[in-house]
């Protein structure tokens, strides 16, 4: 028996259904919602306003045990900004990828929903997405339970790293007396590192990334490498990424 659910979600993920629809995935509150779209591939549907990606609904759909279909929405919000602009599209599909990947292994569903959502605000109005991007990755593996160690040395244990530099291969901040050891951050990049990772994602404003874009390049190129290194994870999407930066 069809049952009506309310509820709001953001849309991660579009793809094809059959002739005249599309299938589209939510990330809500309470996890990944996919949903039928029917009538999205016409032109003059309404429906089609309800698969974009990034836009935030609050909708209905009629859920059973072998088809969920959308039946009515609102746009909240479109990010009509992060759509219309290469680099923060770029660094959007980034994010979004991330999501579609990782988001079934995140406890705290209702936690995660609320930072995406508040990435994507951020992202829609910045002027560093390459950046941003970075943060929310640093962050997700904060939710992951895969955070990197940035309280102690990870060769000897020592607590004063203030000078400390990071390893991608050793998953965080190397003191000065084991520095003999390969590093991927000097030690001012490491405390840029250390300042995307541990922001509060409400005190996340332009003045802050402009501190440390200087260093954004050496950054996502560390972050990467740690997602490769500790998670055997290869974003496509940064392949895109990469011809750009």
């Amino acid at each position: 028996m069809s049952q009506i659910q309310k509820a709001q979600g953001i849309v991660i993920k579009k793809i094809d259904y059959k002739e005249n629809a599309n299938l589209i995935t939510l990330l809500t509150k309470e996890g990944k919602l996919s949903l039928i779209v029917r009538g999205a591939k016409k032109i003059n549907s309404v429906m089609r306003n309800y698969t974009n990606l990034f836009s935030v609904l609050d909708f209905n759909a009629t859920t059973n045990l072998s088809l969920n279909t959308l039946t009515e929405a609102t746009v909240v919000n479109s990010f009509i900004n992060i759509v219309s602009d290469m680099d923060k599209l770029n660094a959007g599909m980034v994010i979004l990828e991330k999501i579609n990947y990782f988001c079934d292994e995140i406890q705290n569903k209702e936690l995660f929903y609320d930072f995406v959502k508040l990435i994507f605000d951020k992202l829609n109005n910045t002027n560093y997405p390459y950046l941003l991007m970075c943060l929310f990755e640093l962050k997700l593996l904060y939710l992951l339970g895969v955070s990197p160690e940035f309280k102690q040395c990870v060769i000897c244990g020592n607590k004063d790293v203030e000078d400390g530099s990071f390893s991608v291969e050793n998953g965080g901040v190397i003191c000065i007396k084991h520095m003999i050891n390969y590093v991927n951050l000097n030690q001012t990049e490491t405390k840029a590192l250390q300042l995307l990772y541990f922001i509060k994602p409400d005190k996340i404003d332009e003045e802050f990334l402009k501190l440390i874009s200087d260093y954004e390049q050496n950054l996502i190129k560390t972050v990467d490498s740690f997602y490769e290194r500790h998670l055997d994870y290869h974003s496509k999407a940064k392949k895109i990424i990469k011809t750009i930066l």
